[in-house]
């Protein structure tokens, strides 16, 4: 897939003489969404996406790893990702049951056997079993202010999809190839005014798990696990208050040589955050500010380093003007994460589980760690159906001669520890979203980042560029990323 660059094709509607306003009306609005069986309510589900992605200079593929492999350098990389979903829930007064199967993987993988990669096989997405309460009235829940589920209480145990606030943290990463979702107990307990939940999740089970599951040999490990509690109060739709904590432990792993500070942070420890948030929507303003504290142990790193400490803030603030054409909206905003400079306390801020395409560009190149980024979205509706979104966005490293993470919390690299330069990159972005019908989303999106000195610092001391008669390495000075997207929900 590397070294080949590839054209893609979106088709609309109206080529194929496809005419939207037709079709919507022939849906019907009184659809029947479950069946009654017995006693019991069921509800099955369906969603089925393809998307196919092309990216010219990545900053992540090739080159020298933060492990110290050696790859070959890439100039051009794509991919089609198919993911399909078929769930059913079935209900009975205040008990629920879900089970959602995926199957997610890239055009090529092989589904099972030898090589399969892991996004390559049909397993559980969700199964869980709820005990819950009826809908709370009142504003919507801080809580889940994303999730399309009534606001209640309950108590949930199995695989769920979780996220919390705005998923800056916490997130079930729909974008993804595959999605996220976790093995969870949750207890939530909604009011009018007030949000409450705790959550136990493992993450990583224990090794060896014994003879029930097959597994009897080998150094025991302790696994790893995520522990929260939130607490949210709503007074008013301009006024949300979110007051929430997260502590990963992960037992003694083996030792990462060579690997990253922060791939080696993660590896053992325990990782401790608190945050706050404050948030309000309500036409024609809505606005989100939030501060993060993060504290806990790295004990893969030097003794001298092993201690946590690290911090981040994000900002953001949006304005509709209804009055005008198209209906446009205007979102500015800022994020800070501190970063590592290779002593004292150990310093890059983790994101744990983050969202990824939403808070940070459509190129996924940023992450919540070692950066400070300004940006501004504009964006306009023609019609019900259709969206356009055009985004800004300028980052530079908080650390120069920190860790570079990307969107999914990997890191790109680290420049040399003499590096002085600061600035990341300049990404302009673009994006399409069309709905024909109320099951059909067709979306398009292209973005450039014009590297700064700070990537391009990155980049050299990873070797991903062009080898120069000096045996200096000279990186492209921009990224490009293009993609397109159809996805089917059924209801």
């Amino acid at each position: 897939m590397f070294r080949r660059a590839t054209a893609c094709v979106l088709v609309t509607g109206a080529a194929l003489g496809f005419d939207a306003s037709s079709a919507s009306a022939q849906s019907s609005a009184e659809a029947k969404t479950s069946l009654s069986v017995g006693d019991f309510q069921l509800s099955p589900t369906l969603e089925v996406r393809s998307r196919a992605e092309y990216r010219r200079a990545p900053v992540d593929l090739g080159g020298v790893t933060t492990a110290g492999e050696v790859t070959p350098v890439v100039d051009d990389a794509w991919a089609v990702f198919e993911r399909a979903r078929v769930g059913l829930g079935a209900e009975r007064g205040a008990v629920r049951a879900q089970v959602t199967l995926q199957d997610a993987r890239a055009w090529g993988d092989a589904p099972t056997g030898a090589g399969a990669s892991s996004r390559a096989a049909v397993s559980a997405f969700e199964a869980f079993l709820e005990v819950h309460g009826k809908p709370v009235a009142g504003t919507d829940s801080p809580i889940a202010a994303r999730a399309a589920e009534p606001r209640r209480s309950f108590v949930r145990v199995g695989r769920q999809r979780i996220t919390w606030a705005d998923g800056r943290l916490l997130s079930e990463a729909d974008w993804s190839p595959a999605g996220r979702s976790l093995d969870a107990a949750r207890a939530r307990l909604s009011t009018e005014l007030v949000d409450a939940e705790l959550l136990a999740a493992v993450l990583n089970p224990s090794r060896p798990q014994g003879a029930s599951v097959g597994d009897e040999g080998g150094p025991f490990t302790f696994g790893s696990q995520l522990f929260g509690a939130l607490v949210g109060l709503t007074l008013d739709p301009m006024f949300k208050l979110e007051l929430f904590g997260l502590a990963r432990l992960q037992g003694a792993a083996s030792n990462v040589p060579g690997s990253s500070d922060f791939a080696a942070a993660r590896a053992a420890g325990e990782t401790v955050t608190g945050a706050l948030r404050v948030s309000g929507s309500g036409r024609p303003l809505d606005y989100s500010l939030a501060g993060y504290m993060q504290g806990g142990s790295a004990p893969q790193l030097a003794a001298a380093r092993s201690t946590r400490f690290a911090y981040a803030f994000a900002a953001e603030v949006g304005r509709q003007f209804d009055g005008l054409v198209l209906s446009p909206s205007l979102h500015v905003g800022a994020t800070l994460a501190s970063g590592d400079d290779g002593s004292g306390n150990y310093a890059a801020f983790d994101p744990i589980l983050p969202d990824v395409h939403v808070h940070y560009g459509l190129m996924n190149l940023f992450a919540l760690s070692n950066v400070a980024i300004a940006h501004a979205a504009l964006s306009a509706e023609p019609s019900t159906s259709l969206r356009v979104v055009a985004e800004y966005r300028y980052a530079r490293l908080v650390n120069a001669t920190g860790e570079w993470l990307g969107g999914y919390a990997l890191p790109v690299g680290l420049a040399a520890r003499n590096n002085q330069a600061y600035d990341l990159a300049h990404e302009l972005d673009a994006s399409c979203t069309w709905r024909p019908l109320p099951e059909l989303d067709l979306s398009a999106g292209y973005g450039i980042a014009f590297l700064g000195d700070g990537a391009l610092a990155v980049l050299a001391n990873q070797a991903r560029g062009d080898r120069q008669s000096d045996a200096t390495i000279k990186p492209a000075t921009a990224s490009h990323f293009a993609h397109v997207s159809a996805t089917v929900r059924v209801p």
